[in-house]
């Protein structure tokens, strides 16, 4: 299996709630715009629609739930929160072809990451020559899954998932020393190149 990390260029500020002190905003709970979280309705229209209010400074908020998709989600306001009530709240996406979340800025460049990673990890491995270089308050996109070709077609595709699905995550870098980068918040999952 492959393991891709992606490195994002973010064309705005990004806040992910962390306990830190936030900028006076306006708290957009998705379900307020009609999203069920009840994991049968598709709530897309109504998550986006709660994306639609944001403005700089607010928070996005799914409560418990799960909040089905049939299509992506993208996020272009600045100094936007993502928050959800803790372990609680999913977003299922349906279909393939689209990532479920994006937000801001654009993906500058991947590479394989050069050892394993478990979870909770800190740390990863990756030649990050191969993306233009690394650097403290960059944000990463690790994904695994996708290119074995199982439901994939030579040379595999990032939509393609394979049998086991896709997972991945989008991380701050806290600091890079070598081939080694130090992330904000420990790694969700394990991952093996």
């Amino acid at each position: 299996m492959t393991v891709l990390l992606m490195r994002i260029r973010v064309l705005a500020l990004f806040l992910f709630f962390l306990g830190a002190s936030l900028p006076e905003g306006v708290i957009r709970n998705v379900k307020t715009y009609g999203a069920t979280g009840d994991g049968t309705a598709d709530d897309t229209a109504a998550i986006n629609a709660a994306i639609q209010s944001l403005y700089p400074g607010d928070e996005l908020f799914f409560p418990c739930g799960t909040y089905l998709i049939s299509s992506g989600l993208n996020i272009g306001v600045s100094n936007v929160t993502v928050d959800a009530s803790p372990g609680c709240a999913t977003i299922k996406a349906t279909g393939s072809g689209y990532f479920a979340m994006t937000i801001g800025g654009s993906v500058s460049g991947s590479t394989l990451l050069i050892a394993s990673a478990a979870e909770l990890d800190t740390t990863f491995s990756a030649n990050f020559a191969n993306i233009g270089g690394l650097n403290a308050g960059d944000y990463v996109f690790l994904q695994e899954g996708g290119r074995d070709y199982s439901t994939d077609t030579a040379p595999g595709h990032d939509t393609g998932c394979d049998v086991s699905g896709c997972r991945g995550e989008i991380l701050k870098i806290a600091s890079v020393s070598g081939n080694t980068a130090t992330v904000a918040t420990a790694l969700h999952f394990p991952y093996d190149p």
